[in-house]
């Protein structure tokens, strides 16, 4: 069959100098303060959003065409249309895509965060309303100089996720349930969010339907299988398990020594939960592929769902944790997207969403339907 696909990038294709000490970096910036639990939350800047619902030319909110690839090679229709009445929220912070030549990407929309917002994000809106801000994240050009260690260029992007955040509690939340979602530097920006403003605020956490911290770093203290990066946010063990975190890296194999991504220092071990099975053991994903409006174009017109195409399994080799990856026997996801997504010490870092999609999204419905049952 052919389709027409295009592979998404996470943190665009560049080194990046200390990037294995960003978990690290983000554990020593947060400082345990929460809001209280009936306070407004402050939004000190105002919020550009990427995404939100009943927002003008919103370009998540569409109609938007899927193909099922049954793993026998038949297919069928689906859909990724906006749900009518989503009784959830998802909130989403995308990974390094700006272009911009500065340091802090600037605030506003551009066709690179469209993009990626329609690739990794827009498959959510089928069961969650979908919020998405614009922040100015340290750009590709600023990872390759070094940026990410720089504290005033971090703390500038940090501080719009977390007005946006505060922005969206206080005038669109309603007291709903509420998932967050974020890859690569969208992740570490959220995992700092939820250990400053979730992790020790109960109320916060108890309508958290989960936290979806992709291609981050997540983990654990020496000896323990529920704190480490958080002290009240677990590792998500069972796919009806609510208010936890789903957190993994990918590599086709074992990680290269100088690997950047899943790394174990000092005892620790980062976070690996299989979006297909996260109670543990091998686990077959369905990828969900982007499709371009013609080869080699920028766009997001459809997607291509390959389902049970990849066999993946939680591993650890005492260097790091990881998500290992590769082809179910006869797979039909196209040779193409393994080659585009696969970069030495990166491993499959530009594929952690796409690869796992499918499950994603079927573990959020899951989730949620435990908070609203139990809320």
């Amino acid at each position: 069959m052919a389709l027409a696909l295009a592979v998404p990038v996470g943190i665009a294709g560049v080194a990046v100098p200390g990037a294995e000490a960003a978990p690290a970096a983000a554990v020593a910036a947060a400082s345990g303060a929460v809001p209280s639990e009936r306070a407004r939350y402050p939004v000190p800047t105002k919020t550009v959003w990427l995404c939100r619902p009943g927002m003008p030319d919103n370009p998540c909110e569409d109609d938007v065409g899927l193909t099922v690839v049954q793993p026998d090679g038949r297919t069928r229709t689906g859909s990724y249309a906006p749900a009518r009445s989503p009784r959830f929220d998802c909130f989403y912070v995308y990974p390094t895509v700006s272009r911009a030549p500065t340091t802090n990407a600037p605030k506003r929309v551009t066709p690179e965060l469209v993009y990626v917002a329609r690739a990794q994000a827009v498959p959510f809106q089928s069961v969650c309303r979908l919020y998405a801000p614009v922040y100015r994240q340290i750009t590709s050009a600023g990872l390759a100089a070094g940026a990410f260690t720089d504290p005033a260029a971090r703390a500038l992007a940090q501080r719009d996720v977390v007005s946006a955040f505060h922005d969206y509690l206080n005038r669109f939340n309603q007291g709903r349930p509420f998932l967050l979602l974020g890859h690569s530097q969208g992740a570490i920006a959220l995992t700092q969010l939820v250990q400053e403003e979730i992790d020790g605020n109960r109320d916060l956490r108890r309508r958290m339907v989960s936290a979806m911290l992709i291609g981050g770093g997540v983990w654990l203290a020496p000896g323990s299988r529920t704190r480490g990066t958080f002290q009240n946010v677990p590792p998500c063990r069972r796919p009806d398990q609510a208010r936890c975190v789903v957190a993994y890296n990918t590599y086709a194999g074992p990680p290269p020594a100088d690997g950047l991504f899943g790394r174990d220092v000092d005892g620790r071990r980062t976070v690996c939960v299989n979006p297909a099975r996260p109670a543990g053991g091998s686990a077959r994903l369905s990828p969900v592929v982007p499709r371009p409006s013609s080869a080699g174009a920028q766009d997001v017109v459809g997607y291509a769902e390959f389902v049970r195409s990849v066999d993946g399994r939680c591993r650890s080799n005492g260097s790091h944790t990881w998500l290992d990856v590769s082809e179910v026997p006869g797979s039909l996801l196209p040779e193409e997207v393994w080659q585009a997504g696969s970069s030495g010490s990166w491993g499959l870092h530009r594929l952690d969403v796409t690869l796992g999609l499918g499950d994603l999204v079927d573990l959020a419905r899951r989730q949620a339907r435990t908070v609203l049952r139990t809320s």
